[in-house]
């Protein structure tokens, strides 16, 4: 799916002067999220100012990219904590929360604005207990 996004130019005297526009193809984001990495089991996920899916990585499970909400799905989700979670990316802070898998396992997540007035909003999520296995061995005995 392709999006065409474009941003007026105005004068001094809010006149039109031009118009710079961008064709962007969503289904490319998607590729780069479904092949990124992050951990042993981490994925990431972008949304737009609406909650609306932009990319979601292979440990996020089975969303459509431009359709699905991520306010829809956290209202079915394991825990309170997504609700919270995706209410504060649309309103563009950057924060840490722990919250539930879709199986109910604890995982951390941590998002931020990408900028450049986009809207958008981008997650880096990964298991609780992936997280700090190597870290454990490194304890003095």
């Amino acid at each position: 799916m392709d999006r065409d996004l474009g941003i007026p130019f105005l004068d001094r005297n809010n006149k039109l002067k031009g118009v710079a526009a961008v064709d962007i193809e969503f289904s490319k984001i998607q590729d780069i999220f479904l092949n990124l990495k992050f951990g042993q089991s981490g994925y990431a996920f972008l949304i737009d100012s609406n909650g609306t899916i932009l990319g979601m990585g292979e440990g996020g499970g089975a969303y459509e990219p431009m359709i699905d909400s991520m306010f829809a799905l956290a209202n079915t989700g394991a825990s309170n904590d997504w609700l919270e979670l995706v209410n504060k990316m649309t309103d563009g802070e950057t924060g840490f929360v722990e919250a539930l898998d879709r199986k109910g396992d604890p995982m951390y997540v941590s998002y931020a604005p990408v900028g450049l007035n986009t809207g958008w909003s981008l997650a880096l999520c990964t298991l609780a207990k992936k997280s700090f296995n190597k870290h454990a061995n490194c304890r003095r005995p």
